[in-house]
């Protein structure tokens, strides 16, 4: 019976040191250990239960309590893990993501800018800020000469607010080429502005 006690104290001992977050390493150390005692300590057990038929009866009888225990503990462990995996890869996914946001912003700063700057183009023509607009959407260009919707939108200011045709043509000839491989409804919108005024 003293036998069962350490045990029952070496499985106490055991659960108090499996936690969510800890090292996956050393926890399935822990548990490897822990089971190796735990046979251990139930293979001393099983010795001192031969002497008599009556301890041998007792003997399994504890054991097979014992071993109830240890599948009730492991599948306990089980579930644990499985939550507590789920839990890490979910948020290791989420810091990936967030990560690689990060690096496209890093790696492409340019393109960030333009992108600011043609928000701030859009917005100062939506009031009726029109040289503003256009001072915008022409540092947008030098940040992404390819972005060819900043393109149309300076051609439109050209055309229909400054009057300027023949910048206005020049920038709508610049969103065709750079729109062609990508919409051609832009380059078919480009080419009407073009060829409508």
């Amino acid at each position: 019976m003293s036998t069962a006690l350490s045990i029952t104290e070496q499985r106490n001992d055991y659960y108090s040191n499996i936690k969510l977050g800890n090292d996956l390493n050393k926890q399935t150390q822990m548990i490897k250990n822990s089971t190796q005692q735990l046979l251990k300590a139930q293979s001393i057990a099983a010795n001192e239960i031969v002497s008599s038929q009556n301890r041998i009866r007792e003997g399994v009888d504890i054991l097979s309590y014992q071993l109830g225990d240890v599948n009730n503990g492991m599948q306990g462990l089980k579930a644990a893990f499985e939550f507590g995996i789920s839990e890490v890869v979910w948020q290791i996914e989420q810091n990936r993501e967030v990560l690689k946001n990060i690096l496209e912003v890093l790696l492409a700063p340019l393109d960030t800018q333009a992108k600011e700057l043609r928000k701030r183009a859009e917005e100062a023509y939506s009031n009726g800020w029109i040289d503003e607009a256009l001072d915008d959407f022409l540092k947008s260009e030098n940040k992404n000469k390819y972005d060819f919707s900043v393109l149309i939108s300076i051609g439109i200011i050209y055309l229909f607010r400054k009057k300027d045709k023949s910048k206005a043509l020049e920038y709508f000839e610049k969103a065709i080429k750079y729109s062609k491989p990508k919409s051609s409804y832009h380059t078919s919108f480009c080419s009407s502005s073009c060829c409508g005024h």
